[in-house]
């Protein structure tokens, strides 16, 4: 039987849940924390506020539907971080596909990076951003008090 008591810590979407995964991030901000980890001498490390959409992998207890937004989803790391700095500056998009490399310290584990889109990942994104953009021109507008839509009268 599992359990179903989850630490909090566990209860959130991680790099390692989207490893693998076409995304589309939209960068918010960055910011600066210091290191917990042990050896880690009080450094501090550059991370990444985005807006993230998960648009391809299998659905599973984080991932529970594709495409899902991840609203101010974090990402770490110095190669990641360095492929979205720029995007924090200029404003944009980044897609690309998550995965690891070798690190160039061998005291770390692997690098989190962006991979190039395929044009196969770029055509799955333009789909995305189209039916997006379709389902907002079409929404009902909703009034802030609750009250039903009003048709306007000529």
């Amino acid at each position: 039987m599992t359990d179903p008591f989850s630490s909090a810590r566990d209860a959130f979407v991680k790099q390692e849940h989207v490893n693998g995964r076409l995304l589309l991030i939209s960068p918010l901000s960055s910011g600066e924390r210091e290191s917990t980890l042990p050896n880690s001498q009080g450094k501090g490390y550059t991370f990444i506020e985005t807006d993230t959409v998960v648009l391809d992998g299998n659905v599973d207890d984080m991932i529970d539907e594709v495409p899902m937004i991840l609203e101010g989803f974090q990402y770490s790391g110095q190669a990641i971080t360095a492929q979205l700095l720029p995007a924090v500056r200029k404003g944009g998009m980044v897609l690309g596909r998550l995965g690891q490399k070798p690190s160039a310290t061998k005291s770390f584990g692997p690098a989190w990076v962006l991979m190039e889109p395929t044009d196969a990942d770029k055509a799955v994104a333009r789909k995305y951003l189209a039916d997006e953009a379709a389902r907002k021109a079409s929404a009902t507008p909703v009034d802030p008090f609750g009250n039903p839509a009003v048709e306007a009268t000529a």
